[in-house]
This record gives C-alpha cells, structure tokens and sequence, in this order.
C-alpha cells in the first residue's frame, strides 16, 4: 500500500547555476525558506530537513516560527553560531 506525504520542497541553488549572483545571499534565501515555510506548506507544523548550509537555514526557520516547525532533521548540516 501506499503512504501519501505532504511535503514541500525547497532547494537553493548552487553558485554556478545562479545568473545574478548579486542577489544570491542568506539573507534572500532565508527570506525564501520562510516564504516557503509560511503559504506553500499546509500543515500547521513541518518538519524541516536540512543539509550543509539549509542545516543552518533550518534552525533560523524554527527560531523564526517555533510555531509551525515539529521538528528538525540535519543531514551533514553546516549552521553557523557565529555572533552577529
């Protein structure tokens, strides 16, 4: 039988297929990531998965909205706990 999952996908592309990368930075990637997170998920509560630097976007995005993250799942995750 079959399980059907909602899900929604985002992926950040890499540098090399970026045209502008005058525009390729975290913060326009989290502001994606959380345009993502807010009308294309449909469920109250995602859980996040995130590999290399979408580790790092995971945990601003459950910071951000604790309210619609149940949890998190890094894979090889890269978050940055540098002070800003």
């Amino acid at each position: 039988s079959r399980i059907s999952i909602e899900h929604a996908r985002f992926q950040i592309p890499h540098a090399p297929l970026l045209l502008h990368l005058e525009h390729a930075t975290i913060g326009r990637w989290y502001e994606d990531a959380l345009f993502v997170l807010d009308r294309a998920a449909l469920s109250k509560q995602q859980i996040v998965v995130g590999s290399s630097m979408g580790g790092w976007m995971m945990v601003l995005l459950a910071q951000e909205r604790s309210c619609r993250v149940g949890g998190l799942v890094g894979i090889g995750s890269a978050p940055d706990f540098t002070p800003q």
